[in-house]
């Protein structure tokens, strides 16, 4: 019985339809977390990629959302759901294109294995047809892990990222398992790349799969009210994540069509080699964005502090006031994580083209263009020290 459950006897075609079911429940829990995200209804600006001349109002964004919560349900109810995966995907892709702080490392994830879906006939009949889609899914979740880990491998994860992250075990822990702990950090971004590398070996995943599940346990855990209670749209993320390691890898997954001559035939797997694989590495030079390519939570994304005067920071409204800091007698800065994360659920898109349009905005609001100013801290190059 144990051995069923460590090494499952699952066709493709059910591993498929339990990621069909996966990626819908976790799409539908964290945008239900973050609500305010995806309407008009809230003063933290969006940022659209470009210059429509109009926004998506009221109560125009609430029958968006309806709909965009709609087809989500449909995927996870129906059995050939391609029609709702593209009204999906459609929805989506209008909602970004409105605001880039909708592009959360989640939702990017999510939109890459729905997409990868919609190529899938869902018929039990065509074997080179779901090969080729489950072997690109394999490729979507494997790069996560890849370039996760590489992403981490700088000076700021340690010092910032995990000290941050294990602080609350200190309630639990004596100060020597502490420092173990501490310790401990340095090893992750080894092991993330291990991860992404040794689930597509049949000699190695049956030691990842196990521990890639316990690491997204243990990061619920510490990030659920039990500890951190941060940031609710990754909950739902890290308990789906299990739920994809276990369904997509876990037991035989070998297959007579997984031959690269097979394969090859499916041209929609090269589109997703290019974006999963190739595109993060233009991340490592700044010439890619830190959330598309796996950069999260390392402790090297792009952050920037704006200053405004005391005259610019009394004209914004009461609630945007409750997140500025005094940092002198003559200037105060704009919490702009804690903001975001109060206001839409998420963290504000790391970027700096998303802080200058910040900037614009308090500046706007204020009517204090040169009592506004913004300091950017690029995200560091490659594996740089700084």
């Amino acid at each position: 019985m144990l051995k069923d459950l460590y090494y499952p006897a699952i066709l493709l075609p059910r591993r498929l339809k339990a990621v069909k079911n996966i990626v819908a429940l976790g799409l539908l829990l964290s945008v239900l977390a973050s609500w305010k995200l995806w309407t008009s209804n809230h003063l933290f600006p969006q940022v659209p990629f470009f210059n429509f001349g109009f926004s998506i109002g009221h109560p125009y964004d609430y029958i968006l959302f309806g709909l965009f919560i709609a087809s989500i349900t449909g995927i996870l109810l129906s059995r050939k759901p391609r029609t709702f995966i593209i009204i999906t995907l459609v929805i989506s892709t209008a909602l970004v294109l409105f605001d880039q702080n909708r592009l959360q490392p989640w939702f990017y994830m999510y939109m890459l294995i729905l997409g990868v879906l919609c190529f899938y006939n869902w018929r039990v009949d065509e074997p080179k047809n779901y090969t080729a889609i489950y072997t690109s899914i394999t490729i979507v979740i494997g790069a996560i892990y890849f370039w996760s880990g590489v992403q981490k491998l700088n000076p700021n994860f340690m010092s910032s990222t995990w000290e941050w992250f294990i602080k609350p075990l200190g309630k639990l822990f004596t100060p020597e398992e502490m420092s173990f702990s501490y310790k401990m950090g340095y090893a992750i971004p080894y092991l993330e790349i291990a991860m992404g590398l040794g689930l597509f070996f049949e000699q190695t995943k049956r030691i990842i799969i196990p521990i890639a599940i316990t690491m997204h346990i243990v990061i619920l855990i510490i990030l659920s009210p039990l500890f951190h209670n941060y940031n609710q749209t990754v909950w739902g993320w890290n308990f789906c994540m299990a739920l994809l390691i276990y369904f997509v890898f876990a037991g035989n997954t070998q297959n007579k069509y997984r031959q690269l001559a097979y394969l090859v035939e499916f041209k929609p797997i090269f589109l997703v080699f290019f974006i999963c694989v190739c595109l993060p590495v233009l991340n490592l030079f700044n010439k890619w964005d830190s959330y598309l390519s796996a950069n999260l939570y390392s402790g090297n994304t792009t952050n920037a502090n704006i200053y405004l005067s005391e005259k610019a920071k009394d004209k914004l409204p009461y609630y945007i006031q409750l997140f500025t800091k005094k940092e002198n007698n003559e200037l105060y800065t704009i919490q702009v994580r804690k903001w975001a994360m109060n206001e839409i659920g998420v963290p504000g898109y790391p970027e700096t083209r998303v802080f200058e349009a910040l900037q614009k905005h308090i500046q706007t609001i204020t009517c204090c263009d040169d009592e506004v100013t913004m300091f950017v801290n690029e995200k560091s190059s490659l594996l740089a020290d700084s």
